[in-house]
């Protein structure tokens, strides 16, 4: 199976998991003047207890499907706009470190238009002209932020192509 396939899996159990559990919170108790509901299918108490294992079957597929899911990340090499980095680096990359460099950037821009506006203001109302200086080229923190939004586009596109076409095998 793909790691789409295996990631649509685990949808899927949890899902069952899920309504077992309500099957196992109905049926978790009643009062001793009341009429056993599940009698015919051998007892509340059997019923709750095959729900249960069931429950804790399926939870181990999904351990399985997820263990396997991260060793092919951790093996399958991916390059985004010239950088190579396995799966697992890359998800790392996207999730710890792309969202602050992202905000970094956007707080530059804004503080270079935030003082730019405060000094146009100011020069209006002064005869004396004072001038903007910028440390870094806006020209390449313009080119920063298209550069980053081009690695992310690529990179989700890159991963969704890995999810699709790599194969993990599932141990029984």
């Amino acid at each position: 199976m793909t790691i789409t396939e295996g990631l649509a899996r685990i949808k899927t159990l949890t899902k069952r998991i899920e309504k077992k559990q309500e099957f196992v919170l109905r049926h978790i108790g009643r009062a001793s003047t009341l009429t056993d509901p599940l009698a015919e299918e051998g007892g509340s108490l059997s019923c709750v207890s095959k729900e249960m294992q069931a429950i804790h079957d399926l939870s181990g597929q999904i351990v399985a499907i997820r263990k396997c899911i991260n060793d092919a990340n951790r093996e399958t090499p991916v390059s985004v706009n010239g950088a190579e980095r396995t799966v697992e680096g890359w998800l790392v990359w996207k999730r710890e470190v792309a969202p602050r460099y992202e905000s970094f950037l956007a707080r530059m821009l804004a503080q270079i238009e935030s003082a730019k506006g405060g000094l146009e203001r100011h020069n209006r109302m002064k005869e004396e002209q004072v001038d903007f200086i910028v440390h870094y080229s806006e020209r390449d923190l313009a080119d920063l932020v298209e550069k980053h939004q081009t690695v992310m586009a690529e990179l989700d596109g890159q991963l969704s192509l890995v999810n699709a076409t790599v194969q993990i095998a599932i141990p029984d």
